[in-house]
């Protein structure tokens, strides 16, 4: 997206880009944590209205984080407690579930919002040529 669409909302109820960009970063970091017992990164100085940029190596620095924190996961923690989701206790194997969703629902709100200013997203792009 470029930055100037950073703004862009499809309506007036929904977040704007930069905010789900945000929102990705913040959940990304805030659930790897809880999954790994790990500390998340502090990332409260990003603001949904900062310069593509940041908010980009927000997101980046995110699934980095997640990565690492994920790395050295095995079945035999998955049914700790992840603490609580809403009224909801999570267990680790539950978080990973959520996690897995929330990428799958925020990137195609990211295809829609892309979609609509013209733009194809990275999954709609051709096939780089070989050779």
């Amino acid at each position: 997206m470029p930055a100037d669409k950073y703004s862009y909302r499809s309506t007036p109820e929904t977040r704007t880009f930069g905010q789900l960009l945000l929102h990705v970063a913040q959940f990304n970091n805030n659930i790897c944590a809880r999954i790994s017992g790990m500390t998340a990164p502090d990332i409260k100085d990003v603001k949904d209205a900062d310069s593509k940029d940041k908010l980009v190596a927000a997101v980046k620095g995110s699934f980095d984080f997640c990565t690492t924190a994920l790395n050295g996961l095995d079945d035999s923690t998955l049914g700790q407690s992840a603490g609580k989701m809403g009224p909801n206790t999570l267990s680790r194997g539950g978080a990973l579930v959520i996690l897995g969703e929330d990428w799958f629902d925020h990137y195609s709100t990211m295809a829609i919002y892309l979609r609509v200013n013209g733009i194809a997203p990275p999954s709609a792009q051709p096939p780089a040529k070989l050779l």
